[in-house]
C-alpha cells in the first residue's frame, strides 16, 4: 500500500510538472505574440492610427476609434513633436461628440493642444504655435489664446518668413472678432 501511494504521488507530481511546463510555454508564446503586436502597432506613424480611428468613427464604432486614438496618441507623445498632438486633440473631440462624452473629450483635447503649444514653442515652430492656438480659439479658451498669441509673436519676431507676423495678427484679429474686441491694441502694440 505504501509503495502504491508513493508511485501515485510521484505520477501526480510528474503530471503537474508537465502541465505547468506546457502552460509556461503557452503563456510565453502568447505574451511574445502580444508584445510583437504592440510593438508593430507603435511602429506605425500616429497619422496611420488616427486614420484608422477616423475610419472606425465613420463606421460608427466609437470603441474601436478610441483604441486606435490611444495608439496614435502614444506614438504622438513619444515623438516629442507637436504635429500629432494637435491632430490627436481634434480627433478626440470628434470621437467625444459621436460617443456622447463631449465635455470629457474637450478636456482631453485641451491637454493635447497645450502639450502641442509647449512643444511648438520649444521647437520655435510658428506653424505649431499658431495651429495649437487656433485650437484654443475654437474652444474659446481666452487665457490660453492670449498666451498663445504672445508666444506666436515672440516666435514670429525670430522667424525667417517675413509673413510670420502677419499670420499671427490674422489669428489675433479672428480672435478679437470672435470675442467682440476688434480694434483693441494687442500687447505688441498693433491694432487687432
Amino acid at each position: 500500500m505504501n509503495q502504491r501511494f508513493r508511485e501515485t504521488w510521484q505520477a501526480t507530481i510528474l503530471i503537474a510538472a508537465l502541465v505547468m511546463f506546457v502552460l509556461t510555454i503557452v503563456i510565453v508564446t502568447v505574451v511574445d505574440a502580444l508584445a510583437l503586436t504592440a510593438t508593430t502597432a507603435l511602429d506605425a506613424p500616429a497619422y496611420v492610427h488616427f486614420q484608422r480611428a477616423d475610419d472606425a468613427l465613420a463606421a460608427g464604432d466609437v470603441v474601436l476609434a478610441l483604441r486606435h486614438w490611444h495608439e496614435g496618441h502614444a506614438v504622438a507623445m513619444a515623438s516629442r513633436r507637436w504635429e500629432g498632438l494637435v491632430e490627436a486633440g481634434d480627433l478626440y473631440r470628434r470621437i467625444g461628440a459621436r460617443g456622447g462624452f463631449h465635455v470629457a473629450a474637450v478636456a482631453r483635447a485641451r491637454e493635447c493642444y497645450l502639450t502641442a503649444l509647449l512643444r511648438a514653442r520649444g521647437e520655435r515652430s510658428l506653424d505649431g504655435v499658431l495651429r495649437a492656438t487656433e485650437a484654443f480659439v475654437d474652444l474659446g479658451d481666452e487665457a490660453v489664446v492670449e498666451r498663445g498669441l504672445d508666444i506666436a509673436r515672440q516666435v514670429a519676431a525670430h522667424d525667417a518668413d517675413p509673413r510670420g507676423r502677419e499670420r499671427v495678427e490674422l489669428l489675433a484679429a479672428r480672435w478679437a472678432a470672435r470675442t467682440g474686441r476688434a480694434g483693441a491694441p494687442s500687447p505688441a502694440g498693433t491694432v487687432r
